[in-house]
């Protein structure tokens, strides 16, 4: 997929399937530079992280689904690019590490996940994968987090709990692509 040789483990979603994942490559690209460090948070296939690190980013890609680290491991090796990839829930592996970038296209259905792969879609029924990030992301010191969410999600929950959390989400992209809107906020500290 343009260009990366991507493998995929069995539970590893494939980046085409998934069109929000070529939307935030996309902004994520236009806003990085080599040498940026750059944390890709539930990375999955990796695909955001390879391609920053084509471009001489310093990346680290993060998963909570071992399969997935397998999978960014593999693919970096296939396609020669220097990334760490490391297994984490959220930023439980991440600490004392702080970055200029951090990319989440993250689950974002409020339903209960039964197995890894669907942790890549479900957020907890009552949203509990948000108030988690939110909470975390309250003490770090990263310079620009941003995430992708759709208009197929309950966007006005997520907000709500990024407030409660003192976070702010504002919008700086909206895409229409396939009958679906893609969302990209930058996520700040209030």
């Amino acid at each position: 997929m343009d260009g990366l040789h991507i493998y995929l483990a069995p539970g590893v979603f494939h980046p085409r399937w998934f069109l929000t994942t070529r939307t935030i490559t996309a902004f994520a690209l236009r806003q990085i530079k080599a040498e940026d460090e750059v944390l890709e948070l539930g990375a999955g296939n990796g695909f955001l992280a390879l391609s920053c690190s084509r471009i001489r980013a310093q990346v680290t890609a993060s998963d909570l689904n071992p399969a997935a680290v397998e999978s960014i491991t593999r693919s970096a090796l296939r396609n020669q690019l220097p990334l760490r990839a490391i297994h984490s829930d959220l930023f439980e592996s991440l600490t004392g590490t702080a970055f200029d970038f951090i990319f989440i296209n993250p689950p974002y259905f409020p339903q209960a996940p039964q197995n890894q792969q669907e942790h890549a879609f479900f957020c907890g029924p009552n949203f509990e994968y948000f108030s988690r990030l939110f909470e975390q992301l309250q003490t770090r010191n990263d310079k620009k987090v941003f995430m992708i969410l759709t208009n197929a999600c309950d966007l006005q929950s997520i907000i709500r709990i990024a407030v409660e959390r003192s976070m702010q989400m504002e919008e700086v992209q909206r895409t229409r692509t396939w009958g679906e809107e893609h969302i990209i906020y930058s996520i700040d500290k209030q």
